[in-house]
């Protein structure tokens, strides 16, 4: 290689390694990369490597493909998907949306949503002080709230429900009946809603489902539709 492009070859990879320490991300190599968008901010995508963001980080969309993406502590990130791979959220992450295809979101305590949470076959596990301004939603998951705020509703099809003190839902738990894969459903999930808990709206079973209620007058709200 000629020795005048040697030079700004090696100016680049500087400011380049400049740039990713002073943003606070680390990105695991492989295709991960970073997505310039004229601002302070940026957007992250991975192909079959995992997404890691450290403490106190402002980014746009995340999103991955077949890997892992885990968030430190007081993050603001704008929407974070992931297909064929877990989220695991450090404490007070905020996010307009989250959403997972074959891998399991786990968040900490204060976890702030202004759109809903989902998963196609993964399990939802929040936990203290979090608020969820849309639904939560899963199809083939578990779902286990811990002091969680959800303005909206509960709706899966399939998986159990654990509700603890300190949980408030202002809509609905809906379990719903997935005509297609009837033939599947060969046990009933389990729905188990402890002391503490406030449901606002009803349950509404579109399926059979087991319930565990530590407040028997909870039995009231349940409405069968199957």
């Amino acid at each position: 290689m000629p020795k005048y492009v040697k030079k700004p070859v090696y100016s680049f990879m500087c400011a380049m390694t400049v740039f990713i320490t002073l943003t606070g991300c680390v990105l695991h190599a492989g295709n991960a990369s970073a997505h310039d968008d004229t601002s302070k901010t940026k957007r992250y995508s991975s192909v079959n490597k995992s997404i890691t963001i450290e403490d106190h980080s402002h980014t746009k969309n995340i999103s991955n493909v077949n890997g892992r993406i885990t968030l430190g502590d007081f993050i603001n990130a704008k929407k974070i998907s992931n297909v064929n791979g877990r989220i695991v959220l450090g404490s007070q992450v905020s996010s307009d949306a989250i959403s997972s295809v074959n891998g399991g979101i786990v968040s900490k305590d204060q976890l702030e949503v202004d759109g809903s949470v989902s998963t196609v076959n993964g399990d939802i596990h929040i936990e203290d002080n979090s608020k969820v301004e849309g639904n939560i939603e899963t199809v083939n998951g578990d779902i286990e709230l811990i002091g969680v705020n959800l303005m909206r509703n509960i709706e899966l099809v399939n998986g159990d429900i654990h509700l603890t003190k300190g949980t408030k839902i202002h809509g609905d738990i809906i379990y719903k009946w997935d005509k297609k894969n009837r033939s599947k459903y060969r046990s009933s999930p389990k729905l188990v809603i402890e002391k503490g808990v406030v449901i606002n709206g009803n349950i509404i079973l579109q399926r059979p489902v087991e319930l565990d209620f530590e407040n028997d007058e909870l039995h009231d709200k349940v409405v069968t539709e199957y």
